[in-house]
């Protein structure tokens, strides 16, 4: 398999607007070599969603390309190289927690894999739930446990915390620790910059559909003379408005 999991060339993506013309990803290009664990921050508006469905293929490209371990991003659905966990859709309201998890589970042919992804994810208490009566966490949780019934060698992750409590924060990283030790790629966007700091190797910026920001903890610090990376995050945005 190629050993680099992610490249991102070039990457362009406009909407159009009343306003004119609105560039959400705004040529952008990233590397990310198989098995690193990577933070993406940035203010809402940044293109991070934006970027990661161009990633996903779930909208059109404008400008440049996407390859995933070496191949396009419908390739990659195909052959189950990504799997991913977003902020929006794919869960439908009126079934029951356990119907949805069945389901895909038999669809990605990991029918084996239910009892303990059940269990890893502490989705247990609330499989007789129907999904539109769950909590916000909850539907975290579920779509955790949709994602890790489809290993996959790169995961993408958008904003996968939000909504949970801090418990459930602390246990989903512990399982994504665990895919990332088994040799996962991770990229995951988030507005916690704790869990930035705390789990990822590398911590890339964008603002304005930009990449203006590349690197470890220690390069931002050391860039902006800031000692903390909310003054690092708030130096660069600012420098770049």
């Amino acid at each position: 398999m190629n050993n680099l999991a992610l490249k991102v060339d070039n990457a362009t993506k406009v909407f159009r607007t009343k306003n004119g013309p609105l560039r959400a990803v705004n040529h952008l290009s990233l590397e990310i070599p198989a098995g690193q664990k990577v933070a993406l921050l940035g203010s809402n508006g940044a293109g991070k969603s934006t970027l990661f469905n161009l990633i996903l293929d779930l909208m059109t490209i404008d400008e440049g390309k996407v390859e995933i371990f070496g191949t396009t991003p419908a390739e990659a659905q195909k052959r189950d190289l990504i799997t991913s966990l977003l902020q929006t859709g794919g869960l439908l309201l009126h079934w029951t927690v356990e119907e949805i998890i069945r389901s895909i589970a038999a669809l990605a042919g990991h029918s084996d894999l239910v009892d303990q992804v059940v269990a890893e994810t502490g989705v247990k208490p609330f499989l007789s739930q129907k999904v539109g009566k769950c909590s916000g966490g909850q539907k975290q949780r579920l779509k955790l446990a949709l994602a890790l019934l489809k290993p996959a060698p790169l995961m993408l992750l958008d904003e996968p915390t939000a909504g949970m409590d801090p418990h459930a924060r602390r246990d989903f990283w512990r399982l994504i620790d665990g895919a990332a030790q088994s040799g996962a790629t991770v990229l995951y966007a988030t507005h916690f910059l704790d869990e930035a700091t705390q789990y990822a190797e590398r911590i890339i910026l964008m603002h304005q559909g930009r990449l203006i920001a590349d690197g470890t903890l220690d390069d931002y610090l050391r860039e902006t003379g800031e000692s903390t990376l909310e003054g690092a995050f708030f130096a660069l945005t600012d420098a770049n408005n």
